[in-house]
């Protein structure tokens, strides 16, 4: 099987290899510190050795400052130094002798000394170890000792010198005088005055051997630079390099520095007695030498590791992953290559086979539970013939039923109530049946054996219990009245239960449901009562009273529009018929059909008639479910067609206001005052409203009727009178013969006079 990076090989391959990382980087880390530790301990060993070299050296040169001291306080001296040819002391020769053999004994005492010389400035004599030189003598002295004239020896002694060791290749500037050191000392030392100078030549056997012997110093290189940047001693090296200059030698302090592009390391000490600074400087390889073997050690040491864990950890990936790899095979698809991580996929095939069972199992209960319901319904509509059948059935499908005696109870839901809840939440009808089963169920279980079945809309519970009728009948309420009150307060779910009677055998199941379905038709009528048992309906009455007195009275006050005496006359007869003792179902629909009766006999207009048949009162009866809802219905068909017979009334009556005002013109054209109040205060309306009357009716206003009654009598005068205009306008209503003849003009497009003349002729 090929691996991915997602497959688990890769990861626990990838887990041992962080591990083994982990692991090599302890031991890095270890070797880290014992590498920094091992260069620390190296770096302490150069330093103490080189420290120890700065002392030994230190405590010679200090040797020659005392020696130089000694001659310099010495009382004697001053004889040679302030020496006069010309006032040459009696005892100067045996204070010259004294004073050699002082020097001689003070260049025995120091190791490094090679010949001591005291030079006298103002007499230019030399006083050596082993004689004394006047002046006349200088120049075989200085070119014998130190290969230079007198006038070069005076002029290089003749200057002031603190206390200095010197090449005397520098001091001289000759290439031949190599390898020769000199002490230089001016005395006297407080003076201002210069007087002689005190010359140790150093024996550079002596100052070098020691060295030159070292082992240690035979790695890399050693120099001595003093602080003019003269280089006092060298071995290893033959110049001062560039980037070792005195001052920016780092003293006491191990550095790293490229010289001609090798790594070295140099380390510095300064000379306690001198400025000088002693200086080893050794390739960095060599120094770190054994470092680096070590270090070469550990690396091939880790590879090794590495790559023995490496072999180790796939091989145990390996054979811990053989077992996941066989149990992946025998699970994938063929079409499946491509699987990922082998554990995800274990949990994925177990989770998707664990869900398919439950998946199935879910079917399989939910297919019993539907052919259990199915069974259970069957056997209360009725369908199976015999008990035998039943009992089959019933114990095919494990349902149970103790006892001999059943008794059918069927819960209706009527609706929702509001119960006082922070957050009340919206609940469908098929919750609210889920809610009652198990409240029913957890209510009942202790007490009867009960199948529950949805029917429809309908709950259809079966009760089993023994054949002590009378105790079971007063704990059943007992259970019913505790679960209805449970469900209608906690849930807010308005239910009715209706109860059959109790029967003894398995056959009567079907009966009793058929006795409940029959009372529950009372719940509807009644109202959504909380119980209803069949055995009260069959105590209601099978007659009802519906006076011809009420029905007459009922007729008319919906013919005369009182819808509220109407609706009021037909909630007393209903409240009558049911306030006390049951009415049979067929008894209180016939009341109700009678009712709704004696309301339409107030329909006889042909208008009326066909509004009556567009709100369909007998249909919507038909649909009503219970006493509250036929009531409403009928309440309803009287409102609709006692408003509609009261417009109808209306527009009756508008049509006679019309008549009635034209007839009231028609007799009083004549009266000039005539005008739409005036007819209003006659028929004691408004102007507006009567002129609103008048105009729906018509389809004119009242003003242009009355223009055309006076214009028709106007006419006729005009044809059969002799009378003038003015007498004809007053005749008709007018009072200015102007508005007549211009009203007359517009009407006929002719004046009266005119008018008048056409007819003449």
């Amino acid at each position: 099987m090929k691996q991915n990076r997602k497959s688990l090989f890769g990861k626990w391959f990838l887990t041992y290899l962080v591990f083994i990382v982990i692991s090599i980087a302890f031991i890095l880390q270890i070797y880290s510190v014992y590498s920094s530790n091992m260069k620390k301990s190296l770096d302490k060993l150069n330093k103490s050795y080189l420290s120890q070299v700065k002392r030994s050296l230190d405590e010679q040169l200090k040797n020659l400052d005392i020696t130089a001291y000694t001659i310099g306080l010495n009382k004697n001296i001053y004889t040679i130094l302030n020496y006069n040819p010309q006032r040459e002391r009696e005892d100067f020769p045996q204070i010259t002798y004294n004073i050699i053999e002082n020097m001689i004994l003070y260049n025995n005492t120091n190791t490094f000394t090679k010949e001591i010389y005291l030079y006298a400035i103002e007499g230019n004599l030399i006083l050596s170890n082993s004689a004394l030189y006047k002046e006349d003598m200088l120049d075989v002295f200085a070119q014998s000792v130190f290969n230079i004239n007198s006038d070069k020896f005076k002029e290089l002694m003749g200057e002031k010198y603190k206390r200095e060791i010197i090449p005397l290749n520098v001091l001289t500037g000759m290439a031949e005088h190599k390898n020769r050191l000199v002490y230089l000392k001016s005395i006297p030392f407080s003076a201002n005055k210069q007087l002689g100078t005190v010359i140790m030549e150093l024996d550079y056997k002596k100052f070098y051997e020691q060295f030159e012997k070292d082992v240690f110093l035979d790695e890399g290189s050693f120099f001595i630079v003093d602080s003019r940047n003269v280089l006092i001693y060298s071995k290893g090296i033959d110049g001062l390099p560039v980037q070792m200059k005195y001052d920016d030698i780092k003293e006491d302090e191990i550095e790293q520095i490229k010289i001609n592009g090798e790594k070295m390391v140099v380390y510095a000490t300064k000379s306690q007695a001198f400025d000088w600074k002693y200086v080893r400087i050794i390739n960095e390889s060599e120094y770190y030498k054994e470092s680096n073997k070590i270090k070469d050690v550990f690396i091939i040491m880790i590879l090794i590791f590495a790559l023995v864990s490496m072999f180790l950890a796939y091989i145990i990936t390996v054979k811990l992953h053989k077992p996941i790899k066989v149990l992946v095979k025998k699970l994938k698809s063929p079409e499946n290559d491509n699987i990922g991580n082998e554990y995800d996929f274990i949990e994925k095939t177990i989770q998707k086979n664990k869900e398919f069972q439950e998946k199935m199992e879910k079917q399989l209960s939910k297919q019993e539970n539907v052919l259990k319901n199915l069974t259970l319904t069957k056997w209360l509509r009725g369908n199976y013939e015999t008990e035998e059948i039943i009992y089959d059935l019933l114990s095919e499908y494990k349902v149970n039923f103790y006892g001999e005696s059943h008794q059918v109870i069927i819960i209706k839901i009527n609706g929702f109530v509001d119960i006082e809840e922070e957050n009340p939440k919206k609940m469908d009808i098929e919750l609210a049946r889920d809610i009652i089963v198990n409240v029913f169920k957890d209510s009942t279980k202790e007490y009867f054996s009960i199948n529950i079945v949805k029917i429809d809309k309908l709950i259809a519970c079966i009760c089993h219990f023994t054949k002590e009728e009378k105790k079971t009948q007063i704990y059943l309420m007992e259970v019913l009245s505790k679960s209805w009150n449970s469900i209608h307060d906690k849930y807010g779910i308005d239910l009715t239960m209706s109860l059959s009677n109790v029967h003894n055998n398995l056959m009567g199941v079907s009966q009793g449901y058929n006795e409940a379905l029959e009372a529950l038709t009372y719940n509807h009528l009644l109202g959504n009562v909380a119980f209803i048992e069949y055995k009260d309906i069959l105590k209601s009455k099978k007659n009802y009273c519906y006076s011809i007195e009420n029905e007459y009275k009922l007729t008319n006050l919906v013919k005369l529009g009182k819808s509220d005496e109407a609706i009021i006359l037909v909630q007393g007869v209903i409240k009558e018929h049911t306030n006390e003792n049951f009415i049979a179902v067929e008894y209180i629909k016939c009341l109700m059909f009678d009712l709704m009766g004696s309301v339409l006999k107030a329909v006889t207009s042909e208008k009326a008639v066909k509004h009556m048949e567009s709100i369909l009162p007998i249909k919507r009866l038909m649909k009503a479910e219970d006493i509250e809802a036929m009531e409403t219905v009928i309440i309803n068909v009287i409102k609709q067609i006692c408003e509609f017979l009261s417009q109808e009334n209306e527009e009756k009556n508008n049509e006679n206001i019309s008549n009635k005002i034209k007839e009231y013109i028609e007799k009083n054209y004549g009266n000039m005052d005539l005008n739409v109040s005036l007819i209003a205060d006659v028929y004691e309306m408004s102007p507006s409203y009567i002129s609103k009357l008048y105009k729906e009716e018509v389809g004119d206003s009242i003003l242009n009727y009355v223009n055309k009654v006076r214009m028709e009598a106007s006419k006729k005068l005009l044809v059969r009178t002799s009378d003038n205009i003015n007498v004809i306008s007053e005749k008709v209503g007018y009072s200015h013969s102007n508005v007549f003849i211009r009203m007359f003009k517009k009407y006929y497009g002719l004046t009266p006079g005119q008018y008048r003349q056409l007819k003449d002729n």
